[in-house]
């Protein structure tokens, strides 16, 4: 638990909160809802990483009598560091956070900034001043300034920051219940696998990279880690950090505008070193809409860093659009604001599609998702650019059958021309999660049997994932519960200090992977399916307050005698008690579906 522990301090320097013990939820609405939580103090001092200034921004998350959530963003005070305001001063420099020391050091300019705190170094900075008064180190106390104190010392000035910034309310960290009751071994044994991940991913729930913050390879950017692997987990574990994804996607909007028009400037290069042509029958079905163009990897601005040819992995502006489609449905967005994004995304597919002699259309000189092949007609990129036009403008507008979903054999193929037998990362599979294409569903058995255990262990975790889920999906219990442990086992050995972004040699920790072993245990175990409209080929239903729909329809390991989960989703809490050929639903506290027929 070592690791953890300081992961879990730099996750919490990030978000600029204290942690707390208790996932409980409260029974019924109460004011009392907002106790404190535990601050943690004191962690073992190892390694150091890069931290982006834009992630000290600090929102208040809180129950109000009603027992709803609401939120507040919650301004600084007027602190003048040379006559700019100080989170100015420290834009573009780079800090660090050396584990133990609960501070991000900008040392050019003399400023740490805390969990609970901001240093000044007066050698280096003389002229400070806090709303409007200047500041030196005998001249305040912290009995003047009850909200705001400030005390130092011949080195330093010290602000802290008001009380309600470091006692967060519990509903800040989000809450579930969870439990196997089961006498074996290995359930238990998955049971604390299963606890961890939750842990990491609620604490988690509103990176960036694909580390969490805890390894700066990424340095802080964002890839479709954030929209298809954390995001339909988190969202199911802390729905409020996690609402933080479908925002900084909104705001990163007008940066994917002006990567279109660079990309439209510079002759609409694609992979291949070729060139695209837009066809003006599809543009013209824009309707003047401004396309978004998101970036493969967006940095702190939202603008493209990739370095590689992965800028033409074209299959990004599709999961930005069903991360956002997935928000709307359990109410972690504005629905204003993400249709907008869709259309902007949907706009750009009318601009990027090409006419296939066939007469169909689809994507061609694009890089699969699987990353190791540039090529045409990829199956979750053609099928992605499909399902956000129709999203977007409608079945009258998109009908289906107009994209090219190429086959091999009697299923469908990853890509044209595909005869591999390795893949990098799963792709072709994404169409059945978390994309899920009717056409493609109805050939899951098929395409389970071909895809399954066809990615490399060289490639990231993750794809193994997929496979339990859509074995799950399939009742193939045994099948899903070898594929999820096959997601996570081979990629550590203890989860709670390290999940290695590949089988040998990689990276840690590698929170994408394990998002995707919950996302197994969310969308497979237990069965969650989103929809927009009733599904009537399902026993349990539950009306979102949203206006969409959850199903569940549980397929558990045969090694857990019962599992239960209880968390909320879309506005609803919802609590599931699985067994191996039973399961039963409470929808806020009240009993709403048992599969048991009384006799």
């Amino acid at each position: 638990m070592k690791w953890f522990g300081q992961f879990l301090l730099a996750s919490l320097l990030l978000v600029g909160c204290s942690a707390g013990e208790s996932h409980d939820a409260p029974i019924s609405a109460k004011a009392d809802r907002n106790p404190p939580v535990k601050t943690i103090t004191k962690f073992d001092t190892a390694g150091a990483f890069v931290l982006d200034v834009a992630t000290l921004e600090r929102v208040y998350r809180r129950w109000d009598s009603k027992g709803n959530f609401i939120e507040e963003p919650i301004s600084d005070p007027e602190l003048l560091v040379g006559g700019k305001p100080w989170r100015e001063v420290i834009a573009g420099q780079e800090g660090k956070i050396v584990f133990g020391e609960k501070s991000v050091t900008f040392e050019t300019v003399g400023i740490s900034v805390g969990a609970d705190s901001i240093k000044i170094n007066p050698n280096i900075q003389t002229d400070i001043r806090l709303d409007g008064k200047p500041i030196t180190v005998a001249s305040h106390s912290r009995k003047e300034l009850p909200e705001w104190g400030v005390y130092g010392s011949k080195e330093e000035i010290r602000v802290y920051c008001a009380k309600y910034l470091m006692d967060c309310p519990t509903g800040e960290l989000g809450y579930y219940e969870f439990s196997i009751s089961s006498n074996s071994a290995m359930a238990k044994r998955d049971e604390k696998v299963i606890a961890h991940f939750l842990d990491l991913v609620n604490y988690c729930a509103s990176r960036k990279d694909p580390f969490g913050g805890s390894n700066p390879r990424f340095n802080g950017h964002r890839f479709w880690d954030s929209d298809v692997w954390l995001y339909p987990t988190a969202a199911l574990v802390n729905p409020f950090w996690s609402a933080r994804q479908p925002d900084t996607r909104i705001a990163q909007a007008p940066a994917a505008a002006e990567n279109f028009r660079k990309w439209k400037a510079n002759g609409y290069p694609v992979a291949n070193k070729q060139r695209h042509t837009p066809l003006p029958e599809l543009v013209a079905l824009a309707n003047g809409i401004e396309p978004l163009m998101y970036p493969w990897e967006a940095d702190i601005n939202g603008r493209e860093a990739s370095p590689s040819d992965t800028v033409y992995e074209h299959h990004i502006n599709g999961d930005v659009a069903l991360m956002l489609d997935r928000a709307i449905k359990l109410g972690g967005v504005e629905r204003a604001k993400a249709e907008k994004i869709i259309q902007g995304c949907a706009s750009f597919y009318l601009h990027r599609l090409n006419r296939n002699p066939d007469g169909t259309y689809g994507l061609q000189n694009v890089v699969s998702p699987d990353e190791w092949h540039t090529v045409n007609n990829d199956l979750y990129t053609n099928a992605m650019a499909d399902w956000t036009i129709r999203r977007a403008f409608g079945e009258e507008v998109w009908p289906r059958g107009q994209i090219r979903l190429p086959r091999r054999g009697n299923t469908f193929a990853t890509f044209d021309n595909d005869t591999y037998e390795e893949y990098q990362q799963a792709a072709a599979i994404l169409t059945l999660f978390p994309l899920e294409v009717p056409e493609v569903e109805a050939e899951a058995q098929k395409m389970y049997g071909f895809y399954r255990n066809k990615a490399s262990l060289d490639g990231p975790a993750m794809s193994t994932a997929i496979s339990a889920i859509v074995a799950a999906r399939l009742g193939r219990r045994d099948d899903a519960y070898m594929d999820w442990l096959n997601s996570w086992q081979p990629y550590t050995q203890d989860p709670t200090a390290e999940f290695r972004e590949k089988a040998v040699g990689g990276q840690s920790y590698f929170v994408t992977g394990a998002a995707a072993s919950l996302s197994a245990f969310f969308y497979g175990f237990l069965g969650y399916r989103l929809h927009d409209e009733k599904p009537v080929d399902y026993d349990c239903v539950v009306p979102l307050e949203t206006g969409a729909y959850l199903s569940i329809s549980p397929c558990i390991p045969n090694e857990w005698e019962s599992v239960t989960y209880r968390s909320l989703v879309g506005h609803r809490w919802i609590k599931v008690i699985a067994q191996t050929n039973s399961f039963w639903v409470e929808v806020d506290n009240k009993p709403f579906f048992n599969s048991k027929k009384p006799e």
